[in-house]
């Protein structure tokens, strides 16, 4: 995407720009294709934009009407469903039981694995913010799904930035800016 706007960008002040592209699509990560039936897919995933700054969004804006949504995320374990990331909410629906932030910010403490100091991958990453039973139930089966790989052979900045917050806000990313665009 990076290189698309660089090159939109030297255009517009009229540089010749050649985009070389090692895909077969330009774009990077914001690429959709129409299917054999016609519905629009979004090869590398939802086209979720957020952002703080007006500058930005508005440059963006030229190109696009926005649907706005806050993304939120359900995570499915057995039979229910459960706020992601993990927040306040997860910890008092998973454990059946009524934290107030303090007391959530202690729990969490207690689980966690504070015997690594420094995670060398993802699952350690993990463990050493949340726990086991936390990583095992919301973290293991998923991010092995999703990477095609164990959490173990992972950097542990793949699950670094999935945040987990002690308060009730189940926003996956804050921002003041959040949308989808329309087209």
């Amino acid at each position: 995407m990076a290189g698309s706007v660089l090159a939109e960008r030297l255009a517009s002040i009229g540089q010749r720009v050649l985009v070389v592209e090692s895909r077969n699509h330009i774009g990077g990560n914001c690429y959709d294709f129409y299917d054999e039936y016609g519905i629009l897919v979004h090869k590398y995933g939802p086209h979720y934009f957020r952002t703080d700054s007006d500058e930005v969004f508005g440059y963006l804006s030229q190109f696009t009407e926005w649907h706005y949504h806050e993304y939120t995320v359900r995570a499915k374990i057995g039979n229910k469903l459960y706020t992601f990331p993990i927040n306040l909410n997860t910890l008092r629906e998973y454990f059946g039981r009524d934290f107030t932030e303090q007391e959530a910010r202690v729990f969490i403490d207690e689980i966690r694995d504070k015997t690594i100091l420094v995670p060398v991958n993802a699952e350690e990453q993990v463990l050493s913010e949340i726990g086991r039973e936390l990583y095992e139930a919301f973290f293991k089966c998923y991010t092995e799904k999703q990477w095609g790989m164990l959490a173990t052979e992972l950097e542990p900045s793949v699950t670094a930035r999935v945040p987990v917050r002690l308060s009730a806000d189940d926003r996956y990313v804050l921002g003041k800016i959040q949308a989808v665009p329309q087209n």
